[in-house]
């Protein structure tokens, strides 16, 4: 594991309460493509891509990245 530096970065995470606009801001900030969705507890309750930006191009358009993510 260490050959490959797998698990040396530290995981991005966002609270589920935090606006989806703020969450993928984060994701371009630090450069990643994914992070952790935790809950108040610090729980792990869900995943972020950016692959998830693809959602928001229904028939609501961006209006959606002010909801909570």
């Amino acid at each position: 594991v260490r050959q490959l530096q797998l698990g040396t970065r530290r995981v991005l995470s966002v609270r589920n309460t935090d606006a989806a606009l703020d969450a993928f801001w984060e994701l371009q900030e630090e450069g990643v493509s994914g992070g952790a969705i935790v809950n108040q507890e610090g729980k792990l309750v869900g995943n972020l891509s950016r692959h998830d930006l693809k959602g928001t191009q229904g028939g609501t358009g961006f209006t959606v990245l002010a909801q909570s993510i």
